[in-house]
């Protein structure tokens, strides 16, 4: 059975006096994505603990809480197949958090509410596999320059070690105040300040000692991106600070009208990038059957420490003739070159989002339809860039036992490296539809029924770069816009809820439906220009981006890539729970209950079946005491 989990759950609360009160729970989890597969399994055992207690008069409410989680695996491998890797994973995370609630009942504030917490993880990953590779020369330089070749025996044992220590913290300080006018308005007014830090002391990426560096092979016979150990304590804890203000006003009128208007701001000082986000929702009820609401907002998001830390980007390139033989011994030389490392101009991306919508209350049930458009901006994507290196040539003086060099001249080429840049912009557009119908109280027969429309748009405006298939060319890379991409989806979904009360018994039936579900990518491949020898960029006039003799060797063919649904698709998930009067529930459920496998046609004319949903099967067993 695919999605295999067995999961065990505890827990137990207990009343120490008449103020303060314990909750115990313990769980063990038991995964396996693919039982076909080992190495995707895991063991977890997690326990809380959480204490509240409170002052005589209750308006002093604390709640300390504390979890503790470990992974328990052992190594994994395939017994039957010597080159399957052996992997071992551990983990284990340590969680405090505390919430004050204080009701202060003072003319300027209402109450004061605390929230902190700090979480430490610690994460080891090993894995070794067995290698049988060509003769193969590697460098552990981290530095520009020349360098001896260290080379790898054809047989042996791949390592690779990542150890992270994350560690972060958090602090919310609010304060509330409730204020009534004159007119019966009514406002909840709320200022607070946060501060989060983030930070990752492990050890990195690294190759245990006495063991062979860690291979990935040059680029063809000359050179490629090489790989170095990296040490995760080479970033720096990163802080986040906020300041923000909430009016939420209410203001109840004749004829069950209800005005509602919340104002909100929030100032985000993130890595030192400053953000202002204002957010308003409002909503007004005409009467019990029909109401408006709409609203707007900006939010940011700070790139994380992975996507601003990546190290040095490192070039290696095998000079002269490649690996020498001389006396049964193999010599060579690298050539390293430190590329711009790491992330550091990214800067928070933004959304601006905004919805509008309505809600009625029918005689048979209730209606919720929204819509919406939201846009991205300085969305956090790669960017390729070509760079001209300027590489040694060399002499190979063979004469002697022990082979030397001399750097005889300097030559040029190019290679291709990525970064991360805000430079992806998207939208989002947008309807949904739930439909709630009251009960059918003789069939004791609940229904629900979903749909939604969706459009999203990306759109990244930087350049993609080709080599030119004329070596001998002037133009050595052509240059391309980047294509935009939209994504259409139409869905519809139905919930069934069956109760039956005089044996405990519930069945829950839900549907899927997809009707519309498409992705193309349009690409004009004539080039807008082309890059020299020396990457510096020459733009192509527009009446002869597309002209064959001047720029065949750059013009690829044109790309349509389009991914649409033939058919719709259909899929329905049954659920069954069984309540017994002595305390014990049992749920069994199983997606894709029917076992459908629909299938489409591909863009080269393959049938291929659609991944709707596989087929599972799952249980629950329930014990309150």
């Amino acid at each position: 059975m695919l999605d295999a989990t067995t999961e065990y759950n505890m827990s137990k609360g207990f009343k120490i006096n008449d103020r303060n009160f314990l909750s115990l729970s313990g769980n063990y989890l038991a995964s396996n994505e693919d039982v076909r597969d080992n190495l995707k399994s895991y063991n977890r055992i997690t326990t809380n603990a959480a204490w509240k207690s409170s002052n005589k008069i209750n308006t002093l409410v604390n709640t300390l809480e504390g979890s503790f989680a470990i992974n328990n695996d052992k190594i994994k491998y395939d017994p039957d197949d010597i080159s399957d890797p052996k992997i071992k994973n551990d983990k284990f995370s340590i969680r405090l958090s505390n919430n004050l609630k204080w009701n202060l009942k003072k003319d300027w504030i209402d109450a004061l509410n605390v929230d902190a917490n700090i979480s430490y993880e610690k994460q080891n990953s090993k894995e070794e596999r067995w290698n049988n590779v060509a003769t193969a020369a590697v460098t552990t330089s981290t530095e520009n320059g020349i360098s001896d070749a260290i080379f790898l025996p054809n047989q042996y044992t791949f390592v690779k070690n990542v150890e992270g220590i994350p560690m972060s913290t958090f602090l919310n300080i609010e304060g509330v105040k409730n204020y009534e006018s004159k007119n019966n308005w009514n406002h909840t007014f709320s200022v607070g300040l946060s501060s989060r830090s983030s930070s990752n002391k492990g050890r990195g990426t690294y190759t245990d000692e006495n063991t062979t560096p860690n291979y990935y092979t040059l680029s063809g016979a000359k050179g490629g991106l090489g790989y170095r150990d990296y040490n995760f304590k080479n970033t720096k804890t990163q802080w986040q600070l906020s300041v923000y203000a909430e009016d939420r006003i209410v203001k109840f009128g004749e004829n069950d009208n209800v005005f509602k208007l919340d104002l909100g701001f929030r100032f985000d000082n993130q890595y030192g990038n400053n953000t202002f986000q204002p957010r308003i929702n409002t909503s007004y009820a005409f009467n019990k059957v029909f109401r408006i609401r709409g609203g707007y907002g900006i939010a940011s998001k700070a790139p994380s420490l992975n996507q601003l830390f990546t190290g040095d980007r490192i070039y290696d390139r095998l000079l002269g003739d490649g690996i020498y033989y001389v006396n049964n011994k193999q010599y060579g030389w690298i050539e390293t070159f430190l590329l711009e490392g790491n992330n550091l101009n990214l800067k928070p991306s933004r959304s601006y989002n905004s919805e509008i919508g309505f809600d009625v209350n029918l005689p048979f049930g209730s209606l919720n339809v929204t819509g919406y458009y939201n846009q991205l901006k300085d969305g956090i994507s790669r960017v390729d860039h070509v760079a001209t290196l300027e590489g040694s040539t060399i002499s190979v003086d063979t004469s002697t036992s022990t082979p030397t060099y001399s750097v005889i001249g300097k030559e040029a080429y190019q290679i291709i490296y990525n970064t991360l840049e805000n430079n992806l912009e998207s939208t989002d557009k947008g309807i949904e539809m739930f439909m709630n119908f009251n009960r059918i109280k003789p069939l004791n027969l609940d229904i629900s029924v979903n749909g939604s429309y969706t459009k999203t748009t990306n759109n990244k405006p930087v350049y993609e770069y080709s080599a030119s298939t004329n070596v001998l060319a002037k133009e050595k890379y052509a240059v391309y816009y980047n294509p935009k991409s939209n994504n259409e989806a139409l869905m519809f979904g139905t919930n069934f809820n069956y109760h039956l009360k005089k044996v405990g018994l519930i069945l829950s039936l839900r549907t899927e439906h997809i009707f519309i579900q498409n992705h193309d990518k349009y690409n004009n491949r004539n080039p807008i220009g082309y890059l020299d020898e020396n990457s510096v960029y020459h733009e192509i006039p527009v009446e002869d981006r597309g002209n064959t003799e001047l720029y065949g060797h750059l013009i690829k063919a044109p790309q349509k890539t389009l991914a649409e649904l033939q058919n719709s698709l259909h899929n329905f998930h049954l659920r069954i729970s069984k309540d017994f009067l002595n305390g014990f529930k049992v749920s069994v459920y199983t997606t894709n209950v029917f076992g459908l496998k629909p299938t489409y046609i591909n863009d080269s004319g393959e049938r291929i079946v659609s991944k709707i949903a596989k087929f599972s099967l799952g249980g629950k067993i329930e014990y309150t005491f």
